[in-house]
């Protein structure tokens, strides 16, 4: 197991489950009052598309959150 490319902010209250999509695309997290949809798609500096899980995202992030 490598190290981590990009670390997300907290939000407050622990996240009790994660999934990825097959494709690294897309991470769902859950908290008890929450969902969390993250996207980690990105350009680098070079132009290429990746992911956060093939590269550091840095302050690029797209959060979507929804509460119940």
């Amino acid at each position: 197991m490598g190290m981590a490319k990009t670390a997300f902010p907290g939000l407050g209250s622990p996240i009790t489950h994660v999934d990825v999509t097959y494709d690294g695309k897309w991470v769902l997290a859950t908290a008890d009052s929450y969902l969390i949809l993250i996207s980690t798609v990105f350009k680098d500096k070079d132009g290429k598309t990746k992911t956060g899980f093939t590269g550091r995202m840095g302050t690029i992030l797209q959060l979507l959150g929804f509460r119940n």
